[in-house]
C-alpha cells in the first residue's frame, strides 16, 4: 500500500504550476529546458503510469489551500493511476477544500480535524496491510 502525501507527481508539467511552487524548477530541474527535460521524463511518477500494471492499493492526499503543491497534480495522478491499474486494489483521492501543503499537520487545522485526517491514513494502511482489529472490551 502507498500514502502519497501532498507530492510533487509531475515533474514534467512543474513549469506550468510554478505559482505554487517556484523553488521546486531549483530543486528538481525545469523541464523546459532540453536536458533537464530527458531526465524529468525518466524520475516523473505522473509520466510513468502505464495502462494494465497491476498498482497496489494507493491513497493520494492534497488539498485547496496547498501553497507548495498544485492539487492539480495530485487529482491527475490518481484519476491517472485509477485508470490504468489492472489490479482490484483501491486508489483513492483524499480531498480537503480548507487543506494546505502538509495536510494533517498544516496550520490552521484543529486537533479534531488532523485526528481524522491521520486516522483515515492509518485505518487505509491497515485495511490494505491486513492488520487485525484490536479486541473489543
Amino acid at each position: 500500500a502507498v500514502l502519497c502525501d501532498f507530492g510533487d507527481v509531475d515533474m514534467v508539467g512543474q513549469p506550468r504550476f510554478e505559482k505554487n511552487n517556484p523553488p521546486a524548477l531549483l530543486e528538481y530541474g525545469d523541464s523546459r529546458d532540453p536536458k533537464q527535460f530527458e531526465f524529468l521524463l525518466r524520475e516523473s511518477p505522473y509520466q510513468k503510469v502505464r495502462k494494465g500494471t497491476a498498482y497496489p492499493a494507493v491513497l493520494f492526499s492534497s488539498g485547496d489551500r496547498d501553497s507548495r503543491v498544485e492539487p492539480a497534480q495530485t487529482r491527475k495522478m490518481a484519476a491517472a493511476v485509477q485508470w490504468a491499474t489492472s489490479s482490484n486494489r483501491p486508489v483513492l483521492l483524499d480531498y480537503e477544500r480548507e487543506v494546505g501543503h502538509g495536510g494533517a499537520w498544516a496550520r490552521g487545522l484543529s486537533a479534531a480535524e488532523r485526528t481524522r485526517a491521520i486516522a483515515r491514513q492509518i485505518a487505509f494502511l491497515n485495511q490494505q496491510l491486513g492488520v487485525p482489529e484490536p479486541p473489543r472490551k
